[in-house]
C-alpha cells in the first residue's frame, strides 16, 4: 500500500473524503495506463491461464516494477481494491460500451458511495474528476472526453470520446454495485479475448 500510493505521489494514507477522492482519481489517471501490454503478451504466447492483472497484487505488481496498466476489468479491480482499503465506500459495477447494438455487457468499472450520491471514477475512461450519477444531467468539462452522463430507462448512459470515435458513444451501466461476481467477469469476461479489449 505505501509504495503504490508513494508512486502514486501520496506521502501520507488519504482519508476517504471527496477530496481525496479527486486527487485519488486525478493522480490515478495521470500514472496508471490503460493499457493492453500484458494481455497482447499473454493472447499472443498462447497462455490459457488467468490473464495478467487478473488480481490487484498482480496489476499494482506489474505497474510497480514495469509501469504497466490494464484493461478495464484488471484497472478496475486494482482501482476497486485501493479505494476499499483506504475506507472509501466502492462497489464495481459492469457497464457495456455501445460501440454497437444489442452488445452484451464489456466494460468494468468502479463507483463510490458518499451517503446517497455516488460518483463514477472510471479506470477506461479516465475522466479526470469523478462523475457524479443522479437524476438530472451531470458532466466534467473534460479538454478531451467531454463527459456527460444522464439517466434514461432506468440506467446511467456516460457519453464520452475515446481517440478512435471522435463523435463520442455512450458506455451504460448495468448494474451498480457487483460484489464477489465481478471477480468472475475479470477471469473469464462475458465477450471474447481479443488482443485490443
Amino acid at each position: 500500500m505505501e509504495r503504490v500510493l508513494t508512486r502514486l505521489g501520496f506521502h501520507r494514507r488519504p482519508d476517504p473524503t471527496r477530496e481525496s477522492l479527486r486527487s485519488l482519481y486525478a493522480s490515478w489517471g495521470r500514472r496508471v495506463p490503460f493499457d493492453n501490454v500484458r494481455k497482447l503478451i499473454h493472447v499472443r504466447s498462447g497462455d490459457t491461464g488467468p490473464l495478467p492483472g487478473s488480481t490487484p497484487g498482480d496489476f499494482f505488481a506489474a505497474w510497480l516494477k514495469h509501469g504497466t496498466g490494464g484493461t478495464c476489468w484488471s484497472g478496475s479491480e486494482a482501482l476497486h481494491a485501493l479505494l476499499t482499503s483506504l475506507g472509501f465506500d466502492a462497489v464495481r459495477g459492469v457497464a457495456t460500451m455501445l460501440a454497437a447494438p444489442d452488445i452484451p455487457p464489456n466494460h468494468g468499472s468502479t463507483m463510490v458511495r458518499f451517503g446517497p450520491e455516488r460518483y463514477v471514477v472510471d479506470s477506461g475512461i479516465l475522466h479526470g474528476d469523478p462523475l457524479l450519477l443522479a437524476d438530472r444531467e451531470t458532466s466534467i468539462a473534460h479538454p478531451a472526453w467531454g463527459v456527460r452522463c444522464r439517466r434514461r430507462n432506468e440506467r446511467w448512459h456516460i457519453k464520452w470520446r475515446p481517440l478512435h470515435k471522435v463523435d463520442g458513444f455512450e458506455c451504460r451501466f448495468e448494474t451498480g454495485a457487483v460484489g464477489a461476481r465481478f471477480g468472475a467477469h475479470v477471469r473469464n469476461p462475458p465477450y471474447k479475448h481479443s488482443e485490443n479489449g
